[in-house]
């Protein structure tokens, strides 16, 4: 007699976080996983193939009940209001509880900022790291003990660095979205003199999604590899590129004067004094080592930006709807 397969177990840290809602809905359509989502307040099941599991990466002893033998965990937990110790601290806990459990694969999502400074503008999984910010530092840290505990108990591990993660209900690009709708233009008009084509390192989330299913799919050993995910080879990837999209997508008007770009040294210096992470206003980064491992981008840079902006018009008008209604306060 045959039996059928055993159905994969997905487990997810950072479960209610805007990539885990996300990427737990996609495996959910996709069909064929058991997801096992991890939570910090209890939540009710509403998919008969999700379990919902209450836990915290501080506290060990809840771990292994959202475990299981053989499955793949999907890291996306950050606490952001603990303390860079308590986060590494966690990290530990993470690798402990996947080595008790016997787990098949790690997959760890970190963040393209753990490479700082860099000496050149085209970035890659080799480029050194040196970031200067805590946030960064502190990423960088977690990469590395989760890297010990891979070799040290024998799970397979990929390390994921997506750049910045956009999309409907992302922060990304709402505060430039309601500066251009409502801040004077001639602040607006300064900004674009200074950023001018600095690239914005953007990458939509249905992106970094459908990396993660493919890297979750893999057949074969990962061996502790890192891939970069952005979509930096479009060129429109770039503050003046993207500020035009969204004034001709929301019918502003243009400047009443020509745009002049400063130097990117200004830039660059004006980075560096406010203490940023990355000051080379060229920098992009590349996703040439999953992409040879066959993946490819579900969106292209145009149409993930016009679905984020078509999912921000309804959801202005939608704001405007609901103030308009009688016994608001602008009713």
């Amino acid at each position: 007699m045959q039996f059928p397969p055993p159905v994969p177990t997905i487990a997810v840290s950072g479960a209610s976080g805007y990539l885990g809602t996300r990427l737990i809905s996609a495996l959910v359509s996709e069909g064929g996983y058991r997801v096992r989502a991890l939570r910090h307040r209890a939540a009710a099941a509403h998919d008969a193939c999700v379990d919902e599991l209450q836990g915290n990466l501080l506290q060990p002893e809840t771990l292994p009940p959202w475990l299981a033998p053989g499955c793949t965990v999907v890291h996306l937990a950050y606490m952001w209001h603990a303390s860079p110790e308590e986060n590494i601290r966690a990290t530990s806990n993470l690798v402990d509880a996947c080595a008790s459990a016997g787990v098949a694969r790690l997959v760890h999502v970190s963040t393209a900022a753990v490479i700082g400074r860099a000496a050149t503008s085209w970035v890659d999984e080799k480029t050194p790291c040196s970031p200067t910010t805590p946030y960064g530092r502190t990423k960088l840290r977690i990469e590395e003990v989760i890297h010990e505990g891979a070799r040290r108990h024998g799970f397979d591990l990929v390390v994921v660095r997506p750049t910045s993660v956009y999309g409907p209900g992302g922060a990304p690009l709402m505060k430039l979205c309601h500066d251009l709708q409502h801040a004077r233009w001639q602040k607006n008009y300064l900004k674009s003199c200074l950023f001018g084509r600095r690239a914005m390192n953007l990458v939509h989330i249905d992106n970094v999604v459908a990396a993660l299913r493919f890297l979750i799919g893999q057949a074969q050993s990962l061996d502790g590899a890192t891939c970069i995910v952005s979509e930096d080879a479009d060129r429109a990837n770039n503050f003046l590129d993207v500020e035009q999209v969204i004034r001709n997508t929301l019918g502003l008007p243009a400047y009443p004067v020509p745009i002049m770009a400063l130097p990117p040294a200004v830039l660059a210096a004006t980075l560096r004094v406010m203490g940023r992470n990355i000051v080379d206003p060229r920098c992009r980064f590349s996703q040439a080592t999953i992409e040879s491992l066959g993946f490819s981008p579900v969106r292209s840079f145009a149409d993930g930006l016009a679905n984020f902006l078509d999912w921000y018009r309804k959801e202005m008008s939608a704001d405007k709807r609901s103030n308009a209604q009688p016994g608001t306060a602008n009713g």
